[in-house]
């Protein structure tokens, strides 16, 4: 086109009228004052307290359905999800403010799941941290309480500065490539975040509900938050009890007792648990370990019937450590520090007897795990076994504690570490295995040595499954071993583990001849031979597997519950328990299967399957 001169004052200077034009075209950013911004952020507020009340809500239903556990390949996942979601709710409000906010109305929404009203007990511990550092220190244990609300207080710091630095991020990309004016979020945009909220919910919600069979298989559910909240992280007192046709339970500052078949809270009692317990116990009385003494109750629970203090007039003797039942529920066997062992009554609470069987050293009553692990100790008739450090084995009388017979290990240490055998019985006999590949069978009546089987690669991780001169178990590193116990001559042997993953547990029943590692389920067959019945790459299963003939039922860390035939490998159902579970989280009822969460929550499911 041709360029026109167009007359000015100034005579030397033309200009052409298509660049005049394109001046015209020019489109100028308007500058947004503070004033601007205040206007703006109290204009949005009403939309933004809605979209941030969603991501509570959603934190909150995230809550009730995980807790996180670090083995579980699931916790990737949902990290990922908010981490996108949040960064979708940063792109749409674009308001430094209101985006910062996002994050933490995740967090106080899983917090709230998880703990209930969490701000309290939280300021309660930073306010008292003098006294917890010294009854920690007194105890020589962690202040587990301020770890616990340290950690809260600090995520929710770094969730704050996390969001602060990424709203700045986009808010400069927004005003970099659309103008300073798309710096700040407007009414669409806080609109849109509105409906995504809205869609995620729901689809999250959708997911809950058809991913497991919860409708069809939950009978009732009791649902309780973590309280204390360093029951988080760490083994609090706690009691399980299942009765005829009732459940007792206690928390921290409470019991209960249940209709089993309902789950309908019978009645409510306060009471201070002062013992940590692994699992449920089948018994016909309810007795609990209190804080200061030995409680029983009736039925109902509304009537204390009697009261047994605790032999702490000996600086050696303290609260109890754990409990079994033995006698079909009819007498307590109870452990406590410094190796002492007491023998109750259930029924009065009445002590029978008690003694000093093993080391005097004092058990870390937060994991006090090698008390509550089965194989350390065997019921049989008149007499009780118990299998105690440095190798030595003890038989007591159940009547009055007195030593029927010992037997003491030629190697009672290794590396510095004390020796304790893993022992099971079979009819008249026992077998104790111990660490170094020694594998001993033992007349019960007199203590008497039968046969052994000595091979360093016997390092067994389950007690032996025996039946007269022959035994069976997994050893180190998932290797399957069948054995004759006279000579230690291998039958057969198998690896079960090919590919064993080290950061998970592994979970062995050598009477089914089962091993789990991750979400790899392996069965050794009547051969000898391996054979995978179930992997599950997303889950990490930890929980016991119980058993009904073929049916096994299993739980992963993140709260799934399979029901699987393992002799074709079907899964029957699976079933979702909101929270954490753990190694002793299951239990068969008659038609049911009752679930514990870390957080004492209790959910029972129709274990039957079919038509």
């Amino acid at each position: 086109m041709e360029e026109i001169p167009i007359i000015s004052n100034n005579p030397i200077n033309f200009e052409s009228k298509n660049k005049q034009t394109q001046k015209k075209n020019v489109i100028v950013s308007k500058k947004l004052t503070f004033k601007d911004n205040v206007i703006n952020w109290f204009y949005m507020f009403p939309l933004a307290f809605i979209a941030l009340v969603q991501l509570y809500i959603f934190g909150t239903s995230l809550g009730a359905h995980t807790t996180f556990p670090v083995m579980s390949f699931s916790s990737l996942i949902y990290f990922g999800i908010i981490v996108s979601i949040l960064v979708f709710i940063q792109m749409m409000m674009r308001s430094i403010i209101f985006s910062m906010f996002a994050g933490t109305a995740i967090i106080f929404g899983l917090f709230n799941a998880w703990f209930g009203e969490f701000l309290i007990p939280v300021f309660e511990n930073i306010k008292n941290i003098s006294d917890i550092v010294q009854a920690a220190w007194s105890r020589k244990t962690l202040p587990y309480e301020l770890l616990v609300s340290g950690s809260m207080s600090g995520l929710v710091l770094i969730v704050i500065f996390a969001q602060f630095f990424l709203s700045l991020i986009i808010k400069s990309f927004f005003e970099i490539f659309f103008g300073k004016e798309w710096g700040n979020g407007r009414i669409y945009g806080f609109a849109g975040a509105i409906i995504f909220m809205l869609f995620v919910q729901m689809a999250f919600s959708g997911y809950r509900h058809f991913s497991s069979d919860n409708s069809e298989k939950l009978q009732w559910k009791f649902e309780q938050k973590y309280d204390p909240i360093e029951q988080f992280i760490t083994n609090t007192p706690n009691e399980y009890l299942i009765g005829k046709d009732k459940i007792w339970l206690t928390n921290s500052k409470n019991s209960w007792c249940l209709d089993a078949k309902t789950g309908k809270i019978n009645s409510k009692r306060s009471f201070r648990p002062g013992v940590v317990h692994s699992g449920f116990k089948i018994t016909p009385t309810p007795v609990f370990l209190g804080i200061d003494a030995l409680y029983v109750y009736n039925d109902s629970l509304n009537i204390n019937l009697y009261k047994t203090d605790y032999p702490i007039e000996s600086e050696n003797l303290n609260i109890p450590l754990t409990s079994y039942e033995t006698d079909e529920g009819k007498n307590l066997l109870i452990f406590f520090d410094y190796g002492y062992v007491g023998f109750y009554g259930a029924e009065k609470g009445k002590l029978l007897w008690i003694k000093q069987i093993d080391l005097p050293i004092a058990a870390n009553r937060s994991f006090p795990d090698k008390f509550l692990e089965n194989g350390y100790f065997l019921e049989e008739k008149d007499r009780i076994i118990f299998s105690c450090n440095n190798g030595i084995i003890k038989c007591l009388s159940k009547e009055n504690g007195n030593e029927l017979w010992q037997y003491e290990h030629g190697t009672p240490k290794v590396n510095g570490n004390s020796l304790r055998a893993l022992i099971s019985k079979s009819q008249d006999r026992f077998v104790a295995a111990y660490k170094t590949g020694e594998i001993f069978t033992f007349n019960i009546s007199d203590g008497k040595k039968l046969y052994q089987a000595i091979n360093p690669q016997f390092e067994a991780i389950t007690p032996i499954n025996f039946d007269h001169l022959e035994g069976d178990f997994f050893a180190k590193n998932g290797i399957y071993y069948k054995i004759k116990l006279d000579g230690g001559i291998i039958i057969s042997t198998e690896n079960t583990l090919k590919q064993k993953n080290d950061y998970v547990p592994t979970i062995c029943d050598i009477k089914n001849r089962i091993i789990i590692n991750g979400g790899k389920i392996t069965k050794v067959n009547d051969d000898g031979k391996a054979e995978l019945i179930l992997n599950e790459e997303r889950r990490t299963f930890i929980t016991q597997p119980k058993f009904d003939d073929k049916i096994m039922y299993v739980g992963s860390a993140d709260g799934w519950i399979y029901c699987i035939h393992t002799g074709s490998a079907h899964i029957k159902w699976k079933v979702k328990a909101d929270g954490e579970l753990a190694n002793d989280s299951l239990a068969i009822l008659d038609k049911n299967i009752l679930v514990k969460t870390k957080s004492g929550s209790l959910f029972c499911f129709n274990r039957e399957y079919g038509n």
